[in-house]
């Protein structure tokens, strides 16, 4: 869950099984099966705060900053995170920031592109894109940069000016390439789509392999 992959079916029916869970399992199982919304997590946070060490809370917070779309949201549990840390003994504190720099860094995730053979790998798996134009065009567009802007995009991909019909289509051929990444490989989004940019993730690097 902290690396954003997707949960194997089989792990979901298994914590299902489990009949007796103290309250910080039974949130982590909230959280996997996806079953709570924006303010039944705050919820369960203040619930939480009562009922289990400050370690486990800590992990829990930064689980949920990790998986937070919102900006505002991420900024708040960023913010209890902080508070908690500033108020722990200067030997825990250290731990505590280098435990906490590790977890909010993702580990690198290398894409192997080949315009040639129109297929991209990733971690030792190949995602066949002889089909999909768009995808291709999009991969050759970020090579060698880490982001796009929409107008950028949308006149590689189209020869266009910005029109809210392109962004909607924009929006959709990103959404399909990571859709298409995702069930070969498992991960999660690593191409994130904006009102201004078109960008990898931090932690993914994309390498032409045609050079």
């Amino acid at each position: 869950m902290e690396l954003d992959f997707d949960l194997d079916p089989k792990v979901l029916q298994i914590i299902n099984e489990f009949k007796t869970l103290d309250p910080f399992e039974e949130l982590i199982r909230k959280m996997a099966q996806e079953t709570l919304s924006a303010s039944a997590r705050i919820q369960e946070l203040t619930l939480l705060a009562t009922q289990v060490p400050w370690a486990s809370y800590l992990r829990v917070l930064c689980l949920m900053s990790n998986q937070e779309l919102s900006l505002n949201m991420c900024q708040e549990l960023n913010r209890k995170i902080q508070l908690i840390v500033r108020s722990l003994d200067a030997v825990s504190q250290a731990l505590w920031n280098q435990r906490l720099k590790q977890s909010q860094q993702p580990p690198e995730v290398r894409l192997d592109y080949s315009s040639r053979q129109r297929s991209l790998s990733v971690q030792g798996q190949s995602v066949d894109l002889s089909k999909k134009k768009i995808s291709l065009q999009l991969l050759s567009g970020l090579a060698g940069k880490t982001e796009l802007t929409v107008d950028d995009a949308i006149s590689l991909l189209w020869q266009s000016e910005f029109s809210p019909e392109h962004y909607h289509r924009l929006r959709m051929g990103v959404h399909r390439l990571n859709s298409l990444i995702n069930k070969v490989t498992g991960l999660g989004k690593v191409i994130e789509v904006d009102s201004q940019t078109v960008r990898l993730r931090p932690e993914v690097r994309l390498q032409m392999l045609d050079f």
